[in-house]
């Protein structure tokens, strides 16, 4: 399971400018993370680790609250 495809499946009904506004991260980051890829170039984007700590640490947040 890629990281995009977690964090679709833990927003589930919840809208994508809310999501990222709980993660304190800009809808559109959100959307290209959960493509995989980037829009302005076609590329896929580089999930490095500090950004998958980052991330699953803000999905912690969605879940408990």
């Amino acid at each position: 399971m890629s990281l995009g495809e977690l964090l679709k499946g833990l927003r589930s009904d919840e809208a994508l400018r809310d999501a990222a506004k709980r993660m304190n991260i800009t809808f559109s980051y959100l959307a290209m993370l959960e493509r995989g890829v980037d829009r302005r170039t076609g590329n896929p984007i580089n999930q490095h680790q500090k950004l998958c700590n980052e991330s699953l640490t803000h999905i912690n947040m969605i879940i408990l609250s």
